[in-house]
């Protein structure tokens, strides 16, 4: 199996056995622990993380599903790498219980998140709970068990205000006054309490040090997706994506999962390569992304017509589309105060996501974090729709091939 030179650097050290040769003792593995590490991007960093030579302990309400894996190597070394606790990370005294007994924690990965699906959309207080709260007993964590290297998984969207972003990065995009929705106020304000910590902290002799970077992934997809493509199809089903909104024109950054698992390996192997190398990097946000923008409604129509499905095709006016979304929530307020919820994902956020350019510049994971995309869009497509149509997703038995997703033509703001 393959190690992770990095990680086997740093222990180990010369002796002398019996027979007068000098060996060198093998290092101990890195210990990283993951909270969702049962989901999404979660089960990918998993596995590439036990590829890299560490052991891994997820942290998720939910188990870690080995039995999904068919492959005997794979499974012989996730069951030998890997250990899965379910446990609230909310709940500060759980989370400390749980993992009392676990004597080496060497990076944490902060992956776990309340998705923006309708239901949770009309829940606030469990994304609240789980994306504001959640981190704050995270970063407790890490500082009380002394661990020094957090990386947490972010979103694109936190600079999102409704308007176009084209070619924008880290410095020229600041975080959005005004959020796109409450799922993304609740990843801002989480990105915010785990970058002013652990910039506090390296600089104060007081404290102890916690190093830490955000990842902002725009657009993740891919294979054990859980919620974008299985409502793509459910929707297609339902007859629900025949149209376009707007032009049709906008691009978007999307980024293929693996990619992200290694945007966060990357991080952690940068932070604790020393402590120079931590201290330049704690408290910066980093966008992730395949570096390739393309066409929202291509990408859509790709997905759609790779599993029998056929494409959005109509055009509806923008203005038209906007209007009534902003109708569904005077309707929707007006229920909650009978006591009831439409818990749609139909809004005015939703239609601005689905219209504007979001195309992102990951120029400084590249600088920073010597982050360069391993799968293209292409080939990040090609094996998420092989994965999903062996899961019955697909409308037909043979899916047709799916087409080259569409680069965006030259815009101007």
């Amino acid at each position: 199996m393959p190690t992770n030179r990095k990680a086997a650097a740093g222990s180990g050290h010369a002796r002398q056995n019996a027979t007068g040769v000098v060996a060198t003792k093998t290092p101990e593995p890195r210990t990283a622990l993951i909270t969702g590490g049962s989901g999404f991007l979660g089960r990918h960093l998993v596995e590439l993380l036990v590829e890299r030579g560490y052991n891994v302990i997820v942290v998720d309400l939910k188990l870690f599903p080995f039995t999904e894996y068919s492959e005997s190597e794979l499974v012989k070394s996730l069951r030998s790498q890997v250990r899965d606790i379910s446990v609230d990370i909310g709940n500060y005294d759980a989370l400390w219980e749980a993992l009392r007994s676990v004597p080496r924690i060497d990076a944490v990965f902060h992956c776990a998140t309340a998705s923006p699906t309708a239901a949770n959309a009309a829940n606030r207080k469990l994304m609240e709970y789980v994306n504001i709260e959640g981190t704050k007993q995270v970063i407790r964590f890490c500082l009380e068990r002394g661990i020094r290297y957090l990386v947490y998984t972010s979103s694109a969207s936190v600079v999102f205000a409704g308007l176009d972003l084209i070619d924008v990065d880290e410095e020229s995009a600041p975080l959005a006054k005004k959020d796109i929705d409450f799922y993304t106020y609740t990843k801002r304000v989480a990105e915010q309490l785990v970058l002013q910590t652990a910039s506090s902290s390296s600089t104060d002799p007081a404290r102890r040090v916690l190093y830490a970077v955000a990842l902002r992934p725009s657009g993740i997809f891919g294979e054990y997706d859980p919620l974008f493509i299985p409502t793509l199809v459910s929707r297609a089903r339902q007859g629900r994506m025949k149209y376009i909104i707007g032009s049709g024109r906008n691009a978007m950054d999307w980024t293929y999962v693996k990619n992200v698992a290694e945007a966060h390996y990357l991080a952690a192997e940068a932070l604790q390569e020393s402590d120079k190398r931590a201290k330049q990097l704690t408290g910066k946000a980093y966008f992730i992304t395949n570096g390739d923008p393309r066409s929202f409604w291509g990408f859509l129509g790709s997905i759609l017509q790779g599993l029998g499905y056929p494409p959005p095709r109509h055009r509806l006016p923008f203005a038209l589309v906007y209007s009534i979304a902003w109708l569904v929530v005077l309707i929707d307020a007006v229920a909650r105060l009978l006591g009831r919820s439409l818990s749609t994902d139909f809004t005015p956020g939703r239609v601005l996501l689905a219209t504007c350019e979001r195309r992102v510049s990951c120029a400084a994971a590249r600088r920073d974090l010597g982050y360069n995309p391993r799968f293209s869009i292409e080939d990040g497509l090609e094996r998420t729709l092989r994965w999903f149509r062996s899961r019955g997703l697909a409308a037909q038995t043979e899916a047709p091939m799916v087409q080259s997703v569409p680069k965006p033509v030259a815009t101007t703001t």
